[in-house]
């Protein structure tokens, strides 16, 4: 199989018979992602919804072998033996495009839950069509065998499927599905019953996702009605990272995908730790990451960042582990501020003036609290390798 990064006026190929994949995000906080041999359970569409990391599509199957992957930065094409898939997610929407070259059929897998929720029980879709458009009506219902409280309705969620052309063949079997990857972490549960939906015919499906049924519909419409528009725009965007040429190409492709994901990691909130696990914004990992920002010049998300640590900083002078907080604290992302807010300062003037006063009083805390004979302490899973002792 070939791997092609078509990032510039030259492709960089290489062949692999790895299983290889491929993540692309809507910087909102949702993505998709898909290998070769689909093997794990954080694999498929996932969008947020109201602060929420929902796994939308399980898959989407076409029949064939993969002989070619091509990555062009804003889209990523796959090949196969009698056809051709695009897939497509957009900027600040909860939508994501699927394209083939040719009308062909393909296998609709759902699995619509909460990032971490694996239960298996209370899970009820109800499909059906309205004025053109494919509903899925998904409802979370608690199960005895799992929570405390029987038969109480926990969320609704929809997925609305636009298409200009097509046919649908309703399935609607629960059918098992091993995640062999996940196993290999040891990183359970590697098994579970997800929802063969239906399959449908035709060339180009929108998936749209919200709690409230209306605003998928509206976003679907929207996005069916610009989707040329959407496509060159995401395009050009991911042109404008891209206008430094390094002289070796392989060492340029990587310095262009670096670029790519760093900008697909960006959201208005923050900069994600990390696709598909750590979807939340951890202060070490952003922190650390914040210096790669000032090196493209994204000064206005580097000011946001620091300013919202700043706001944050405890009591006892650290940060939370993350946004949003858990009661685990680190030893190390204070330090990183402090760092580069220095660094910053160096290139910018533009920090609210309260904030150099803040620090030097924070760190008289941190002086009072965190310091035995001369030594910076921690406490137990504080530091970067999460210590127990």
């Amino acid at each position: 199989m070939k791997i092609v990064h078509a990032l510039g006026k030259k492709e960089v190929i290489k062949d692999s018979e790895e299983n290889i994949g491929f993540l692309l995000t809507n910087k909102n906080n949702g993505y998709c992602f898909f290998s070769n041999h689909f093997s794990s359970r954080y694999e498929g569409v996932f969008f947020n919804e109201n602060g929420i990391m929902f796994k939308v599509i399980e898959d989407i199957i076409l029949k064939g072998q993969i002989r070619k992957i091509v990555n062009h930065g804003s889209y990523i094409e796959r090949e196969k033996e009698t056809n051709t898939e695009k897939f497509f997610m957009f900027n600040k929407l909860n939508s994501f495009s699927y394209e083939l070259k040719n009308k062909d059929w393909v296998e609709i897998l759902l699995d619509i839950r909460g990032s971490y929720d694996m239960r298996n029980f209370g899970r009820f879709y109800n499909i059906f069509e309205e004025n053109g458009k494919i509903i899925v009506e998904y409802v979370k219902k608690t199960n005895p065998s799992e929570d405390s409280e029987p038969d109480k309705i926990e969320f609704t969620n929809y997925l609305v499927i636009g298409s200009k052309d097509y046919e649908m063949a309703k399935i609607e079997n629960w059918e098992p599905r091993f995640y062999e990857f996940d196993k290999g972490r040891d990183s359970g549960p590697w098994e579970r019953f997800i929802f063969h939906a239906f399959n449908l015919n035709g060339k180009e499906f929108i998936f749209s996702f919200s709690a409230d049924k209306s605003k998928a519909i509206k976003e679907n419409n929207y996005v069916l009605k610009n989707l040329r528009k959407l496509k060159v725009l995401q395009e050009r965007n991911v042109k404008k990272l891209l206008t430094k040429k390094l002289k070796d190409e392989k060492i340029d492709t990587a310095y262009k995908n670096a670029l790519i994901s760093l900008n697909e990691m960006a959201t208005d909130k923050g900069l994600v730790a990390g696709y598909p696990w750590f979807f939340q914004y951890w202060t070490r990992d952003e922190l650390v990451s914040l210096k790669a920002l000032m090196m493209i010049n994204d000064y206005k998300l580097a000011n946001h960042i620091i300013t919202r640590n700043v706001g944050c900083l405890l009591p006892n002078g650290r940060l939370p582990n993350r946004f949003p907080p858990t009661e685990l604290q680190n030893a190390d992302s204070i330090g990183w501020l402090y760092f580069r807010i220095n660094e910053y300062m160096q290139k910018k003037k533009d920090l609210k003036k309260n904030i150099v006063k803040t620090l030097e009083e924070n760190a008289h805390i941190l002086i009072k609290k965190f310091t035995k004979d001369g030594f910076a302490i921690n406490n137990a899973e504080e530091t970067w390798m999460d210590t127990e002792e």
